[in-house]
């Protein structure tokens, strides 16, 4: 017995030996011992078996009997084991598994036609199991150097690139070289790419609202693993995973029969880990540069909305970089209607549908939910009667509590803007609905500067610069000066809220009767005025006429106006103080000789 042991260890040592020079092969090592283990034993076969964690049976890696090449799914169950761990009998033994202190599970099964001393089978079994020990040890060692050298060498090609597609190449050649006989796909929670050669696919849910193991793992960021038998193959899913969360999930598909080591397991995490951050990187990377590209525009679009645009002006600009940014199929403004406070606006630079009665409506009810919820409308999948359209963007344009109105970009396409898009689409929106809030205070405090508060009709001031700059570029024109008659006696007799009442009435009539192109004017107290520009007196005094009849009929309490009427023309080399004395001259003579008439002079 003492001479077999100490063969054993010299032989031992000598498969180590090259094993350890790279001159032997692990498979190659295992069949030495098996076949060394059947010479020293007198066996009649020895049997080598290694545990798959997988299908949690023990597989046949070499054997003195048998051709493990022909007979690849020769196997012991899981059950067939529990039946006999430790066997010995007449000669044979199954020592099930062996102590190897890497983890890993081995079997040895010895068959001998004479019984084998029990002494020698334990010392014999116990220098296998250092033997192996040693060898797993030291090819577990070679096995993460390679994988450390491999994905070190990958990470310096990842990491050196800064576009996802060739980021998706890199990863789909390093395990093209490494598993040639798998079958891999990308699994990507976003992709806008164009390369259709790349296998990558979009994340399913099943039609009873299950997950998908490919979804679990990437929502869980855990390694997930499932045999399907009906296909004869494993399915494995690796979370592309960054610090900052996953992208995606790594599929690979391989048949059912093969081994994995839990080494080999965990490399293939680690490679997706790694493949997670290059991804990460480029995502950040291109998200920068994306935040760069969005705030250069913003301000681009910013700096042309400073430019005292009017508001039709504001529209054309946000129709314009709507266009640029979202291709769209259709694109419509609808504006809060200030004189009608229920209804709303179509304007005029949308696109043709919402010039439809279908397309209007569709924007009203658009407007209307967005304005009942108070927020804005971002589907990929819109339901409406109304409209074929399946992407919708509706974005309110409000500033300050106040609502203009809302911007609603369209696509046919299912899902065809991105959040990225919207988002940036919201920003120039709100850039415009500041602009739109400051033109229309420009607006309304010009309109306060050059309009009488009380009548509504233009200020004298105005009057006497648009006569000024007529007298300048136009050839002739005619200014009426109206006085209300007694009127004196209308504030001593109904009071002066009555008097501004009356006031109010005569100028709606003015301003009512008189050409678009004139101007209807408060001159002071109860005066007023109409200037009419490029007109003859023969019809400014018709004007004149209807004027004062129409005040006579329609004002209560009922009064009167009296009227001066004086022209200009460009041969008299005009002077603008010399018509307003002539008219107010003739105003006096109009209220001096009876008043309710006209007088020209």
């Amino acid at each position: 017995m003492g001479n077999v042991q100490s063969i054993i260890q010299t032989d031992s040592f000598k498969l180590l030996t090259k094993y350890f020079n790279h001159s032997l092969g692990k498979d190659e090592l295992y069949d030495e011992v098996v076949k060394q283990l059947a010479i020293l034993l007198q066996a009649s076969h020895v049997r080598l078996y290694e545990f798959n964690v997988k299908s949690q049976e023990y597989k046949l890696i070499s054997g003195t009997d048998i051709d493990v090449g022909e007979v690849k799914d020769l196997i012991l169950s899981k059950d067939e084991v529990e039946t006999f761990s430790v066997m010995q009998n007449e000669g044979s033994l199954v020592k099930l598994p062996l102590e190897i202190g890497t983890g890993k599970k081995m079997g040895l099964l010895i068959a001998s036609e004479k019984k084998l001393e029990n002494e020698l089978l334990n010392s014999t079994i116990n220098m296998v199991e250092i033997l192996f020990d040693i060898v797993e040890k030291i090819y577990t060692l070679r096995k993460k150097n390679e994988q450390h050298q491999f994905l070190y060498k990958l990470s310096t090609e990842l990491f050196s690139q800064n576009e996802k597609e060739k980021i998706f190449a890199f990863i789909l050649e390093a395990l093209e070289t490494l598993y040639p006989d798998m079958e891999y796909s990308l699994f990507m929670a976003q992709y806008n790419g164009t390369d259709a050669t790349l296998p990558i696919k979009s994340f399913k849910i099943s039609e009873a609202g299950n997950f998908c193991l490919s979804t679990e793992a990437f929502m869980t960021g855990e390694f997930k693993m499932e045999n399907i038998d009906e296909e004869g193959k494993t399915y494995m899913y690796a979370p592309l995973s960054g610090k900052q969360g996953t992208y995606g999930v790594l599929q690979m598909i391989v048949p059912i029969s093969r081994f994995f080591s839990e080494l080999e397991l965990t490399f293939i995490q680690n490679f997706a880990g790694l493949a997670g951050n290059a991804i990460e990187r480029v995502s950040l990377y291109e998200n920068s540069n994306h935040q760069i590209s969005s705030l250069s525009l913003i301000n681009e679009f910013a700096k042309k909305l400073n430019q005292n645009l009017e508001l039709s002006q504001i529209t054309t600009l946000v129709k314009k970089e709507m266009l640029d940014l979202c291709q769209p199929d259709e694109i419509g403004f609808v504006y809060f209607n200030e004189k009608k406070l229920t209804d709303v606006l179509i304007q005029e630079e949308s696109t043709a549908y919402f010039k439809t009665s279908k397309g209007m409506q569709f924007a009203k009810s658009l407007y209307e939910k967005i304005s009942n919820e108070d927020e804005p409308i971002f589907s990929g999948k819109y339901q409406s009667d109304f409209s074929p359209y399946q992407s919708i963007m509706a974005i309110p344009m409000n500033h300050s509590n106040y609502s203009h109105g809302a911007t609603i970009v369209m696509h046919k396409e299912m899902y065809y803007f991105t959040f990225e898009t919207f988002k940036l689409a919201e920003a120039l929106i709100q850039h415009a609905a500041l602009a739109m809030t400051n033109a229309l205070l420009k607006d309304h405090l010009h309109k306060a500067v050059i309009t009488d508060y009380l009548t509504g009709i233009y200020s004298r001031n105005y009057l006497e610069k648009s006569i000024d700059k007529d007298m300048k570029h136009g050839k002739y024109g005619v200014l009426l000066l109206f006085d209300i008659d007694n009127f004196k006696r209308v504030n001593d007799n109904y009071g002066h809220h009555i008097g501004d009442k009356v006031i109010i009435q005569v100028a709606q009539v003015i301003r009512s009767i008189g050409r678009d192109s004139d101007i209807p004017a408060r001159w002071g107290g109860e005066e007023l005025a109409l200037y009419m520009p490029n007109c003859s007196t023969k019809e400014s005094l018709h004007v004149a006429e209807l004027i004062r009849s129409r005040v006579s009929e329609v004002t209560k309490p009922h009064v009167t106006v009296s009227c001066g009427v004086s022209a200009w023309t460009i041969e008299e080399n005009p002077s603008i103080i010399n018509l307003f004395l002539r008219t107010d001259k003739a105003l006096y003579e109009a209220k001096r000789t009876g008043k309710n008439r006209i007088v020209n002079k």
